[in-house]
């Protein structure tokens, strides 16, 4: 049931565990990620099981958290090139993804491409539209 632990430093791990509602937020995104991964693929992701416990586990923590606290969010750190950061974090996300990740997304008859998506990659073929690196853009060793 047990993994070895990785990206213990990552921003995303310890963003997942300054609160409880971070926690609850990521379990349910990956059970969302098994769901169409059943769809997509007819078979149950190996994940699956274990975040299903996990969600078991802080559901009696959640119960005793405070109302008030439970009102508490702090957006996801964005883990992408500065250029894509704005303050709407998912407006981000989606445009990253769109920029320098479509070359993995699929979609099948299942699961039709999200608007955003189709939207973005029709904005990205527009040859008046080409995104590039800023000038004053330093490269890190």
């Amino acid at each position: 049931m047990y993994f070895k632990s990785s990206h213990l430093h990552h921003p995303h791990t310890v963003w997942c565990l300054r609160h409880i509602n971070h926690l609850t937020f990521l379990i349910l995104l990956g059970l969302a990620e098994c769901k169409e991964y059943t769809l997509r693929y007819k078979r149950e992701h190996f994940a699956e099981e274990k975040l299903r416990y996990a969600l078991k586990i802080i559901k009696p923590i959640r119960n005793e958290t405070n109302k008030e606290d439970l009102k508490y969010w702090k957006d996801p750190p964005q883990c992408m090139p500065f250029f894509y950061k704005s303050k709407e974090v998912h407006k981000s996300y989606r445009e990253y993804i769109i920029y320098e990740k479509s070359y993995y997304a699929q979609w099948n008859k299942c699961t039709p491409a999200p608007l955003w998506m189709m939207q973005g990659l029709e904005e990205l073929t527009r040859p008046d539209n080409i995104k590039s690196v800023p000038d004053d853009f330093q490269w890190s060793k």
